[in-house]
């Protein structure tokens, strides 16, 4: 039929996937990015944090200065929130009382970090970077993909 043009063999064109470089370098500006905003809204809130060999940050809101500390294989009694830093103005998202076992995969990797640090009493802020929290997968609406955490944790009992 004259006039009629057939559609592109898709074939003839096939989607370019990005190349393994092109993909760490697009992961490597997006941790970038995340840290500037870490560091941004860290500066902008006052905090006094440490920061660990992970990334994540930590400040003492309070110091029970016991002497036990969780060890691998404990499960441990908590009261968490969080939210995303940028929403965190709203408020906190997700408040829970839990238990976990220490150093298992069931809870955010941030949480295991720092209650081993944390005595019966103690009280952290976290600010968690996206890879120690829920990472590319999110947790529904309440925590979008890649969204790095402000947290709060309080250690409540250590079960050995």
């Amino acid at each position: 039929m004259a006039g009629c043009v057939s559609p592109p063999d898709a074939s003839e064109h096939p989607p370019t996937k990005p190349s393994a470089n092109e993909i760490i370098d697009m992961n490597i500006r997006m941790m970038r990015a995340e840290q500037e905003q870490i560091n941004a809204y860290i500066a902008e809130q006052n905090w006094s944090m440490t920061e660990s060999g992970t990334g994540l940050r930590m400040e003492w809101m309070r110091d029970s200065l016991g002497a036990i500390k969780p060890a691998t294989g404990n499960v441990v009694s908590i009261i968490w929130r969080g939210a995303p830093i940028d929403r965190a103005s709203e408020g906190f998202v997700i408040t829970d009382t839990l238990q976990m076992r220490v150093d298992r995969d069931d809870q955010i990797s941030a949480l295991h970090e720092a209650v081993k640090s944390m005595n019966i009493g103690d009280k952290l802020r976290l600010v968690v970077p996206s890879h120690l929290g829920y990472g590319v997968h999110g947790r529904g609406a309440e925590i979008p993909s890649r969204s790095a955490l402000l947290c709060e944790v309080e250690l409540l009992a250590i079960n050995p």
